[in-house]
């Protein structure tokens, strides 16, 4: 349900910088493998760019539900807040 809580613990497969929306600036893009959930985020927190956040690594994080909506007929959850809860390499 929107506003619900939610933790999402899988696989890194890509963390990659790319280019922000601003001038100068950049986000991360983490693709998390969790299963039967395939997570994309894309993010400047800070604790996307850490070093121990490297493709192969198992990361845990919590989110809030933002909407349920769907994206050429997936249906996708969006999340909002996103924050790392615990790295295992």
């Amino acid at each position: 349900m929107v506003g619900d809580k939610v933790n999402l613990t899988g696989v890194v497969r890509t963390a990659a910088v790319v280019d922000g929306y601003a001038y100068n600036t950049t986000q991360v893009l983490l693709v998390l493998d969790a299963g039967p959930t395939l997570a994309k985020l894309y993010t400047t927190a800070r604790w996307a760019y850490a070093d121990d956040v490297t493709p192969g690594a198992t990361i845990t994080v919590t989110g809030t539900v933002k909407a349920h909506d769907s994206y050429r007929g997936d249906k996708q959850t969006v999340l909002s807040r996103v924050r790392r809860v615990t790295v295992e390499t």
